[in-house]
């Protein structure tokens, strides 16, 4: 099983949530919220990586990727404290990846009248998509995955 994930899905998600969070707070229960809070948390510190990651690759002028196993990837980047089986079960439960789609194209339909519409690129349609499976490729057993990290 493999997942890819880029820096524009990071992004993408987590802007999208940020709109949703915004948005629906006052009628998210506070257990969802604290689910999207966590997600959140996880998409900032996987953000925050990767913009690290390019820095260093910048600074070399060479590719940095790195190799981790799914638990020593938990462990550099702070994500050990993270219960993703729970989130994962949240994630696919609550149906968060289509809410979140059809509110984004609500948005965008909604500001298209405006001067600045919302054009969701392909990639952004299904970011938490993306995400999710992803994060559902970090829970697989130990021994069969490996995660590479790269700066592109």
């Amino acid at each position: 099983y493999s997942a890819t994930l880029s820096l524009g899905h990071i992004r993408a998600a987590r802007g999208q949530l940020d709109k949703y969070t915004e948005k629906y707070e006052e009628r998210l229960s506070p257990t969802n919220l604290s689910h999207i809070q966590r997600l959140l948390t996880v998409l900032r510190t996987l953000e925050r990586a990767y913009l690290r990651k390019q820095r260093e690759a910048k600074k070399t002028n060479q590719s940095t990727d790195t190799m981790y196993s799914p638990s020593d990837f938990f462990v550099a980047y702070n994500l050990d404290g993270m219960n993703f089986f729970t989130m994962l079960r949240y994630i696919d439960e609550s149906d968060i990846v289509r809410k979140l789609n059809g509110f984004m194209e609500w948005r965008s339909a909604e500001e298209e009248g405006e001067e600045e519409g919302i054009v969701l690129r392909p990639f952004e349609r299904y970011a938490l998509g993306y995400v999710r499976d992803f994060l559902r490729a970090l829970t697989n057993v130990d021994l069969d995955g490996r995660v590479v990290h790269s700066a592109q």
